[in-house]
């Protein structure tokens, strides 16, 4: 289970978060009183946003580069332990907006800018689901639901611009 999770952000304040982090350059949390730490390459050019797993056994992360980490769009799904549990790739975009901005630019122009922006929990309906917005033409993003087990995109909540 995660425990006494924070960020460090560009300030070198700690900031430490239950459930929805803050963007920073550093993770740490506990596991079992192991200490588990997440850092990025380069603190003046990336960052990280993190988010705990809704039973607290999980952390999704978007990152812009982790030391000891490669992964092909910046987003990882880890064990409470550290290891990684998946690899996010994004999802097909199904949104109205995406779709007409697809129609607009074309199937292969589309995809180029695809990318992981953030991870947060989404209230509907009196339900919290945890979600990740999936970045595209530049500003806009689209609000997916993510399965924290399998890395597995579900509903789509819809989209707007940054």
């Amino acid at each position: 289970m995660i425990e006494n999770a924070k960020v460090v952000d560009v300030f070198g304040r700690e900031l430490y978060f239950t459930r929805q982090g803050r963007m920073g350059v550093e993770l740490s949390w506990l596991d079992n009183d192991r200490l588990i730490s997440k850092k990025v390459v380069d603190r003046q050019k990336q960052s990280l946003m993190p988010c705990i797993t809704p039973k607290g056994d999980g952390m999704v992360l978007v990152f812009g580069e982790l030391e000891g980490l490669v992964s092909p769009y910046d987003a990882c799904i880890f064990n409470a332990n550290g290891s990684v549990r998946v690899h996010l790739i994004p999802p097909k975009l199904i949104s109205e907006e995406f779709k007409e901005y697809e129609i607009k630019v074309g199937k292969i122009e589309s995809q180029k800018n695809i990318r992981f922006l953030w991870p947060y929990y989404f209230k509907k309906d009196g339900h919290d689901f945890l979600v990740i917005a999936v970045g595209f033409n530049n500003d806009w993003y689209e609000i997916r639901e993510l399965n924290p087990n399998t890395g597995k995109f579900g509903q789509c909540f819809g989209a707007t611009k940054q």
